[in-house]
């Protein structure tokens, strides 16, 4: 066991432990982040294969208009060469387009009425006060008081908002669903030349986390088994053992729930991403292409390689396919159902081939109505122990980053006091 004792010890580095590293760190407190893996990043993962192909852990996107990312310097730690945009808006197959910057389009998609139009704008504007709608309402009935056409929340909302909260019934929190809109409303959605694995990549980058003469320390292959309260500090123990006067829990509600003591619930939705490559790509734009069958198998399809060209080899495109909940075929039999599903939706595709299957056993947390109101506080019953991550806010990429910055800030609080 090494005589140092930290200011802070974070086990998880996620973004949730990236974002409390930084914090502690821009702080003055010495930050040593655990890791069980030898890659930081969490769910936000990237593979490449010997081909050329770009795969993400699951299809992610990331929100321009995030504050929490613009509290870590407005994204400038990731070069701007690197950002790649979709169009804004969704094609829904057979349908025709929503498209941002083009009403005619808007209102020859017989996927919404042509008075649900002004109601998206609306919308937008309904969204920026997020934070007071009540917790009792579920998405289908904030949107069908809110007076969408029941065509355009079977059609479209189910399938798009579906695919960002992994339930097409629309059951979740509608607060968390205005909170999603807003930040959907406030930019652009986009992705990163490098895959999503460049976030968390590029925040280790820019903070130092490996730089031995920093601050911010950060020790990989390290799994945590058990943490100790001592009367001067905590003691972390994985592989090897961390001292600290304060002990920041980022990894998942199970494994806080076994280092605390403290039973944390949390039930998981879970998806599948099938990758395809093939010699044209499926689609001409840079939409999302959404499924508004009720019996939906896919729920969307996303020419990846027309927005970042960086994720096939030259001369080849990817696309993803998106499935909502787990499914008991194999791999491969599960992407011949999804090309002949596909291949009804008049899109002319191009022969695909199957190349990998992603099934995200733990893709997000369910967010009933409510939901927000039972999330478990940040501070633990142990003294200096304070929990972050999508546990403790709500799953996405800008929750991750703020339940990092508030689990810091507790924890500054609480050594400042002590």
């Amino acid at each position: 066991m090494s005589d140092v004792v930290y200011d802070v010890a974070i086990v998880g580095g996620g973004l949730a432990g990236l974002s409390a590293g930084i914090h502690c760190g821009d702080a003055g407190l010495s930050t040593v982040l655990i890791e069980a893996s030898d890659e930081i990043g969490g769910k936000l993962r990237t593979d490449f294969d010997a081909e050329g192909f770009v795969y993400d852990r699951g299809f992610q996107v990331l929100f321009t208009g995030y504050d929490e990312v613009k509290k870590l310097g407005d994204g400038s730690y990731i070069p701007e060469t690197s950002w790649r945009f979709y169009s804004p808006g969704a094609t829904i197959a057979g349908m025709g387009t929503l498209s941002k910057w083009n009403p005619v389009r808007c209102l020859k998609c017989s996927a919404i009425r042509p008075i649900d139009l002004p109601k998206l704008l609306l919308l937008n504007l309904r969204s920026r006060n997020w934070e007071a709608e009540t917790g009792s309402k579920t998405v289908r009935e904030f949107l069908a008081e809110f007076g969408f056409s029941s065509i355009a929340i079977d059609r479209f909302f189910s399938p798009f908002y579906g695919g960002i909260s992994l339930d097409r019934s629309l059951s979740g929190s509608a607060r968390q669903f205005l909170k999603t809109w807003h930040f959907l409303s406030l930019g652009k959605t986009a992705t990163l030349g490098g895959g999503i694995a460049e976030l968390p990549f590029a925040i280790d980058f820019a903070w130092c986390f490996d730089d031995p003469n920093g601050g911010l320390q950060l020790e990989r292959r390290q799994l945590v088994d058990s943490l100790t309260c001592g009367e001067e500090h905590l003691t972390v123990s994985a592989t090897g053992a961390f001292k600290a006067r304060s002990v920041i829990l980022a990894c998942g509600p199970t494994a806080a729930s076994r280092l605390t003591g403290h039973t944390m619930p949390a039930k998981f939705k879970q998806s599948i991403c099938l990758y395809f490559a093939s010699d044209r790509s499926v689609t001409e734009e840079k939409f999302i292409v959404l499924n508004p069958a009720t019996n939906a198998l896919v729920n969307q399809l996303v020419p990846l390689s027309n927005v970042n060209p960086y994720c096939a080899p030259k001369g080849k495109h990817l696309c993803s396919a998106t499935i909502i909940g787990e499914r008991p075929e194999s791999d491969e039999e599960l992407a011949r159902m999804a090309i002949k599903e596909m291949n009804t939706w008049g899109m002319n595709l191009p022969p695909l081939e199957f190349k990998r299957a992603y099934r995200i056993k733990e893709a997000q947390l369910q967010q009933e109505p409510g939901f927000e109101d039972r999330v478990p506080s940040i501070d633990t019953h142990l003294p200096g122990v304070f929990l972050a991550g999508e546990m403790t806010t709500s799953s996405s990429i800008n929750d991750a980053l703020k339940s990092g910055r508030l689990a810091a800030e507790a924890a500054l609080a609480y050594l400042r006091n002590k």
